[in-house]
Parts: C-alpha cells; structure tokens; sequence
C-alpha cells in the first residue's frame, strides 16, 4: 500500500524520529549531552528512589494534617460566627440561652467523643482477641 508521499508505511517507519535519540533511526546515535545526564541524576535524590517514587514521611503527613486542620479551623470559625443568633436551651432542668453556632459545635464535639469512645472500646476487643490467639499459637 502506497501513502500520499508515494513511498511504503515501513518505509516511511524506518525514516522517523527515535524519540530517546532526538535523530532518524536510521543515522548515528546523538552526541554526549550532559544537560540530558544531569536531568536524569536529578530526578531521584540520594537515596537513589526516583522523587516520584520516594515513600511519604511521617513529617509530611502532620504538615498535610496540620493545613487540613487548619481549613477546617477556619471553616468552623466562619461557621459560629455566621450562625450568632440565641436559642434557649433546657437540659434537665438546666435552662441558658446559647449561640446557635456554639451549640452546634458542642453537639459536634460530643456526638465525635461518642465515636471515639466506641473505637477505644473495639480496638481493645480485638487487642484482646489477638493477644489470646498469640498466646494459644505460642502453647502449641
């Protein structure tokens, strides 16, 4: 099959520009360039892994976690100070008048000690459960 150039497809594959080398395929390889080494030494550090494949510290997960946390800081300030308006609340007994805002977050706050306290409760079950399956693997 001829192309509109009126050579054959392989023909035409055999004269293309090698990607790596920058010339045709079908000419000499391209010249020492040090500006090609030193981009390829610079891509991993001393260590030798690549910047791309490098594993994530402990430092830079509390650096992530401190910036979402600090968002999110910023998100609840915003949110108690546009929502100032005043319920009255009555618990047992106990009445006050509350920002709407400051009461939301205290229900936030005791709604999420709820759940830690759930989590504490199963992490120690399972602690338990594979403490005494250590031990009956270690008897036999």
């Amino acid at each position: 099959m001829k192309t509109p150039s009126g050579s054959s497809p392989e023909h035409q594959q055999s004269s293309t520009t090698h990607p790596k080398q920058g010339t045709s395929s079908n000419s000499h390889p391209k010249p020492f360039d040090a500006h090609e080494i030193y981009e390829s030494t610079t891509s991993a550090d001393v260590t030798g892994v690549p910047q791309n494949k490098r594993p994530v510290s402990r430092t830079a997960v509390v650096w992530a976690a401190l910036i979402v946390g600090l968002v999110l800081l910023v998100l609840l300030i915003i949110f108690i100070a546009q929502n100032q308006a005043t319920v009255t609340l009555e618990y047992f007994g106990w009445s006050g008048s509350v920002g709407l805002g400051l009461t939301m977050f205290i229900s936030a706050v005791a709604g999420g000690l709820l759940v830690a306290v759930v989590a504490v409760a199963r992490i120690l079950q399972l602690r338990s459960i594979l403490s005494a399956q250590r031990k009956k693997l270690n008897h036999q």
